[in-house]
């Protein structure tokens, strides 16, 4: 069976992960700057994080054509921009802590990478 991909959505694919970050830098900064807001700014950013992180693999799945129909459990599909967001929250929020070691950007990274492989591959099953 041979699948094609449709190169636009992969363009748009990318910018969707490119503004992802860019946003959820910016959110970052400001837990940071504004401290006493510290809760609201790791919302944000979490949800800007991980909605764009979700939403980049689902339009890259999307650009993937079959010969056959593809349809996406809703549920499932929803887990897996839970799982996004939650991993987000939980990635911002190691490396909000105190310093910036390498430690908690070598912990903040293995938790991203951690939840990055629950969501593709429960996105994958839905």
């Amino acid at each position: 069976m041979q699948g094609t991909y449709d190169a636009s959505l992969v363009a748009l694919s990318i910018l969707i992960a490119a503004l992802a970050s860019f946003v959820a830098i910016e959110f970052a900064g400001r837990m940071h700057a504004r401290r006493e807001r510290w809760r609201l700014w790791l919302l944000g950013g979490s949800l800007a994080m991980g909605s764009g992180i979700w939403a980049m693999h689902f339009v890259g799945m999307s650009a993937f054509m079959l010969p056959v129909p593809i349809s996406y459990d809703f549920g499932i599909t929803l887990l897996s921009w839970v799982a996004a967001v939650a991993v987000s929250a939980l990635a911002l929020f190691i490396v909000h802590r105190g310093s910036l070691s390498a430690g908690s950007i070598g912990l903040g990274a293995l938790a991203m990478g951690a939840g990055i492989c629950v969501m593709h591959y429960s996105g994958m099953g839905a």
